[in-house]
């Protein structure tokens, strides 16, 4: 019995050593995983600083860097769909880029969008594009949107510009029209003297309305909706600088919260 007693403590023991969550990778740059067709699960991080995409084994060595080349005065902002036979069919790895541009003096960002091939090839340039998405649509195939803004006019709101794919998603990285108008966000952020809150499709049918939560925690403003209304463009002139918080709300229930900063220079 002692030795079966033995045993059981030694067994538990290491169950509770080996049941732990433990930090593998600690890194000072922005890190995602994407799962390729050909060469399965790999890290990828983006080194703003060098204008690089890392992609990396499980381990985190680096497997491939990727140059991202950026206009004078940007900054890159963003890395999505990395993959292989997405954007071409050649099996290089692939991947969508953002980057920005803020102008001081009248306090708005110009954004753009890129997709390269791992040998530099720029196979789109999309300036103004400051949201991309993939879509599978069966069998019409992969397309790729962005939506087009102008944050130095008003409406800052372009158009919409659709890419058809010669390739299709791996994994997770495809949504639907509808998760599309659900994730969009308020822009520009920071602000300046206005931001844009675009309004999710569920709140159509219901009494809609934005609550706005000021650095403290105090509610300062409730707007009313009117029916079916896309989004709602904030006054921000007489507000302090710093993080706020916006509600939407359909029939008093929450369907979205978000923050945004204000900047005032």
């Amino acid at each position: 019995m002692k030795k079966i007693g033995i045993i059981l403590l030694f067994a538990l023991f290491y169950l509770n050593v080996h049941a732990q969550i433990n930090i593998e990778i600690s890194t000072n740059e922005s890190a995602w995983y994407a799962q390729l067709a050909n060469s399965g699960y790999k890290y990828y991080s983006m080194d703003v600083i060098n204008n690089q995409c890392k992609i990396h084994n499980l381990d985190f060595s680096v497997w491939k860097t990727i140059a991202l080349p950026i206009p004078s005065g940007y900054t890159l902002d963003d890395i999505q769909f990395v993959s292989e036979n997405l954007f071409s069919t050649d099996g290089q790895i692939g991947l969508a880029y953002m980057y920005y541009q803020y102008n001081s003096t009248q306090q708005y960002y110009t954004y753009g969008v890129k997709i390269i091939k791992e040998d530099g090839t720029v196979l789109v340039t999309a300036d103004g594009a400051a949201y991309m998405y993939t879509i599978s649509t069966g069998e019409n195939g992969t397309k790729f949107l962005v939506y087009l803004f102008d944050y130095s006019t008003w409406p800052y709101f372009l158009g919409t510009t659709i890419y058809s794919l010669p390739g299709s998603m791996v994994g997770q990285q495809s949504v639907s029209p509808g998760d599309i108008k659900a994730d969009r966000y308020a822009y520009p952020n920071p602000a300046g003297s206005s931001i844009t809150i675009p309004i999710p499709v569920t709140t159509g049918e219901g009494q809609g309305t934005i609550k706005i939560i000021d650095p403290r925690g105090s509610e300062i403003s409730t707007i009313k909706l009117t029916k079916n209304q896309t989004e709602f463009r904030l006054n921000t002139t007489s507000f302090p600088g710093g993080n706020y918080n916006y509600m939407i709300l359909s029939d008093g229930k929450m369907v979205k919260s978000a923050s945004f900063i204000v900047e005032k220079r």
